[in-house]
């Protein structure tokens, strides 16, 4: 299985289910972890739940694998699922401004 292809599915299931401002970010080059962030806000925290539950659920049925790690199910404001070469973070409109993560990898 191609990681682009994986990203781009989590990302496809992020929009179907009304996230906002989806993006792939390649960090092959930055660091080894992972090949790429998926990074998506939801609107509320039920949202995020929904979003996270979703994506769990339709990766496991399109690739057959679950997710290596889920963080911050219960806690509020990010959740990050690692499926190792793709990491997907959910984030809620005030922490995706406070942690600006995607900046990281855009710095100039």
């Amino acid at each position: 299985m191609k990681t682009l292809n994986l990203a781009k599915k989590i990302a496809q299931i992020a929009i179907s289910k009304k996230a906002e401002d989806v993006i792939i970010i390649n960090i092959k080059r930055f660091t080894v972890i992972s090949d790429y962030f998926v990074i998506l806000t939801a609107t509320s925290e039920p949202h995020r739940k929904t979003l996270m539950e979703e994506i769990e659920k339709k990766t496991e049925a399109s690739f057959g694998f679950a997710p290596l790690h889920v963080d911050g199910k219960k806690a509020p404001g990010w959740t990050a699922i690692d499926y190792g070469a793709v990491i997907v973070h959910i984030f809620s409109k005030s922490q995706r401004a406070l942690y600006q993560l995607e900046k990281l990898y855009y710095a100039k």
